[in-house]
């Protein structure tokens, strides 16, 4: 998870979310009104809006891509938890809230960053386990006379 949350308040053109992105090289641009999440702008938003033949594209503000219902994941959720809300949504990020405060932006990408993570401890507690097994079977050969 992100901690550092680019966003822009309720209200604001679409250009300012724009420049936003490229400013700090990020793929969205959260929505805030009061330190709250209320929408997310994707890169995904701006190539279907500048793709489409909705004509003039000046003056459009943030405020057309809040929906009504925002996909929010509580800083209590788990990895499990978390993976649900991306699969059921088909999401690629979203914003992380406690007591309905952003704190953070979770995307598919630290998921898959924690996997690996994940696995490879596993895969060094697996190389360290099976290493003691070998200890111990030839210790306990050795004893035995086996050797």
């Amino acid at each position: 998870m992100k901690r550092e949350v680019v966003s822009v308040p309720v209200g604001a053109p679409l250009e300012d979310a724009a420049e936003k992105m490229n400013h700090h090289r990020v793929g969205c641009v959260v929505i805030v009104r009061d330190d709250r999440p209320v929408g997310v702008i994707t890169e995904r938003n701006f190539v279907r809006l500048f793709s489409s033949s909705r004509g003039k594209k000046d003056g459009v503000k943030v405020d057309e891509f809040i929906p009504r219902h925002l996909v929010q994941l509580s800083s209590q959720a788990t990895y499990a938890q978390a993976v649900r809300v991306f699969n059921r949504h088909g999401i690629k990020r979203v914003p992380v809230v406690e007591n309905g405060r952003m704190v953070g932006i979770l995307s598919q990408k630290d998921l898959l960053d924690y996997s690996r993570r994940a696995f490879l401890a596993l895969l060094e507690k697996n190389r360290q386990l099976q290493g003691e097994v070998y200890r111990d079977f030839v210790v306990t050969g050795a004893a035995l006379g086996a050797f």
